[in-house]
């Protein structure tokens, strides 16, 4: 879901040409603007409400192909298709068909690029070779189809976008504890407007919040009579907490149930992450193509930015919550989430983890 939501962001706004992506093109990624239709496969976290809601946001209208037809996505397929013939093939670690054994042998082989360095050479060619051939059926490269269109007025930006803080994060709804706070994947936000609000709806009152898969430092929480959102910070101890993105604490939790440990000691949490740590790591010298892949999309989970003494705890949360700035507001969103009956479900694991 964090991936698909990911590639609409991205694809929406203009793109920083100092950033490393494009350090090997000769020439610049022009193309932005607001999407109408966004495709999607079946996947089942693509149909969930808060990655629903999230891209309509934007003013784009979500659908789906059926599966074993590609011609509902003909446009795809064929950029599938050119990609794989004017690039793929020419790349060390070629692997040929899945069906063909010894090709898959001889890529893995040839196999030297980090995924940075083909991301490079993909954005490379795109930018460079795909973007300035003619194509059918007008018989105009993509990059002079681009400017044909637009030659007469700038790609539009959607009309209704959250805030720059607020771009990317995923809604959805949370319950009060009992304690007070919200509780979202075993860690703990609260902050002293955010007890305010609680008292003012009530205390086992559902709030919507949105968190962005990349940080999860902060809960963004809507106050539904501002129409604003407060910033809420974790109170989490923030060296667990600070530089992992949702997908690898979500691997850590399951990690944790597999365990059989509380999850509600970020101790356990830390020796979770650990044993996943070190499960990666067997899998970045495995000889599976697929378990190396994993380690790739686990990323570096290592304890180093984590040193918790297990005998002094966590940080106590009146401290955290006297050190933060909690009168951050966000402005205004459409309250798309609101109209949801049910609690939004929570987005697959694509990794295994034994």
């Amino acid at each position: 879901m964090e991936s698909a939501l990911n590639a609409v962001v991205t694809a929406i706004y203009p793109k920083n040409p100092e950033d490393p992506d494009f350090e090997l093109c000769e020439g610049r990624w022009e193309w932005y603007g607001h999407i109408g239709e966004v495709i999607l496969d079946n996947a089942s976290y693509n149909v969930s409400p808060s990655l629903q809601a999230a891209i309509h946001e934007f003013g784009a209208v979500t659908k789906f192909t059926k599966p074993g037809e590609p011609q509902n996505k003909s446009n795809i397929e064929y950029f599938f298709h050119l990609l794989t013939e004017g690039f793929i093939v020419n790349q060390p670690g070629w692997s040929g068909p899945k069906q063909d054994r010894e090709m898959i042998d001889r890529g893995l082989g040839s196999a030297i690029y980090t995924v940075a360095d083909f991301k490079q050479r993909l954005v490379k060619w795109i930018v460079d070779e795909y973007s300035n051939k003619p194509r059918a059926p007008s018989g105009l490269t993509p990059r002079e189809a681009w400017h044909k269109q637009f030659e007469d007025m700038p790609p539009l930006l959607p009309r209704h976008q959250p805030s720059k803080e607020l771009i990317g994060t995923i809604p959805v709804k949370l319950t009060f504890r009992h304690s007070g706070g919200l509780l979202r994947l075993h860690l703990r936000y609260q902050s002293s407007e955010l007890e305010v609000l609680r008292k003012r709806l009530g205390r086992s009152a559902k709030v919507i919040a949105r968190y962005s898969p990349w940080n999860l430092e902060y809960l963004y929480v809507l106050d539904p009579s501002t129409k604003h959102y407060l910033k809420v910070p974790c109170i989490e101890d923030p060296r667990y907490v600070t530089g992992l993105t949702n997908y690898q604490h979500r691997l850590v939790c399951k990690k944790l149930r597999l365990m059989k440990l509380n999850p509600q000691s970020i101790a356990n949490l830390q020796a979770a992450r650990e044993a996943l740590a070190a499960q990666t790591a067997k899998y970045k010298t495995s000889k599976k193509l697929i378990e190396r892949r994993l380690s790739v999309q686990a990323g570096d989970l290592s304890a180093s930015r984590f040193s918790c003494e297990r005998e002094s705890g966590n940080l106590s949360a009146a401290n955290q919550i006297s050190n933060f700035d909690s009168t951050v507001l966000v402005t205004e969103l459409e309250d798309l989430m609101a109209k949801l009956e049910e609690d939004v479900p929570d987005d697959e694991f694509v990794m295994e983890v034994e």
